[in-house]
């Protein structure tokens, strides 16, 4: 059963990947609770988004603004379209003690990305809520927390979604 549960936790997430590295972000919206947040914390691994500093953190709302704005070719630092490839390893999985039901799931992460003859790397880990979805392979986000391991020095404009 415990197998079981990580194969299915870690399908979901290399879909989730897969659907980043394509850009194809309305589908990746799809996944999220309409409770959900996404949150990349500067200065450390961040411990409450409402009072530290924070590269970004939205909700679904914002998720919504910041996919709009992607798709609108209207943002230079998206010109070319970047190359996007992630890389997860090592997830971790344990239940949640709340009443929802609510899964914890940790992986690291490599994102690789080409644009204008240059490629960036970025590391850390992330750190899932999710929520069983109505299938067995299916979750829903309720909230990611980037965690990248130079997040106290200056970054660099990330024109994708980590």
């Amino acid at each position: 059963m415990v197998t079981e549960l990580i194969l299915a936790i870690e399908q979901f997430l290399t879909f989730e990947a897969d659907l980043l590295d394509r850009q194809r972000y309305r589908e990746w919206l799809a996944l999220w609770a309409e409770d959900g947040h996404y949150w990349i914390p500067a200065n450390g691994e961040g411990v409450d988004p409402d009072k530290e500093v924070s590269v970004i953190y939205d909700d679904r709302a914002s998720l919504e603004i910041r996919v709009h704005r992607f798709e609108s070719g209207l943002m230079p630092s998206r010109i070319p379209e970047p190359q996007i490839r992630h890389i997860l390893s090592n997830l971790r999985v344990s239940p949640d003690t709340e009443e929802s039901g609510e899964l914890l799931a940790t992986v690291n992460m490599i994102v690789g990305e080409s644009q204008q003859g240059s490629v960036r790397y970025w590391m850390g880990f992330t750190e899932y809520g999710l929520l069983p979805g109505s299938t067995s392979d299916r979750y829903q986000i309720r909230s990611k927390k980037v965690v990248l391991i130079n997040n106290d020095q200056p970054l660099a404009a990330m024109p994708f979604l980590l």
